[in-house]
C-alpha cells in the first residue's frame, strides 16, 4: 500500500495493541471452546460454531447492552475471521494437545481473561 492512502487510514488496516489483545483473547476463547467442543466429540461445523460464540458470545453481549450497534464482530471481520481459526487449530490438533483437558482449559481462561 502506498503511503497516505485511504486504506492505510481505515480502522481496519490498524492494529493497536488494544486491537491486538482483544484479537489474541478471541482467539484463545475460540480454541478454548473448540478443545471442550472436540472433547465432545462434535463434528467440524459443530466444533466451529462453538467456538465462535465461545469467543464472540461475551463481546456481542457486551456491545448489546451498551447499545453499541453494530456490534464488533459485526463491524470488524478481523473477530469471526480469528474465531474460525481458533476453532480449526483446536480441532486439528485436540488428540496432539489435550492430555489433560482440564488443565488446558484453565491455562487458556486465564491467558483470554488476561487479555482482556
Amino acid at each position: 500500500m502506498g503511503h497516505g492512502t485511504a486504506l492505510d487510514n481505515s480502522p481496519r488496516s490498524r492494529i493497536t495493541g488494544l486491537t491486538a489483545s482483544d484479537l489474541a483473547a478471541t482467539a484463545l476463547f475460540a480454541f478454548e471452546g473448540a478443545v471442550i467442543a472436540s472433547g465432545a466429540r462434535l463434528d467440524l461445523f459443530g466444533v466451529l460454531v462453538v467456538a465462535c460464540v465461545s469467543a464472540l458470545g461475551g463481546g456481542t453481549a457486551r456491545d448489546l447492552l451498551i447499545g453499541d450497534v453494530p456490534t464488533a464482530s459485526v463491524r470488524d471481520v478481523r473477530y469471526v475471521v480469528v474465531s474460525t481459526i481458533g476453532g480449526l487449530l483446536a480441532f486439528g490438533a485436540y488428540r496432539a494437545v489435550v492430555h489433560n483437558e482440564w488443565e488446558l482449559l484453565v491455562v487458556l481462561d486465564a491467558a483470554g481473561l488476561a487479555l482482556f
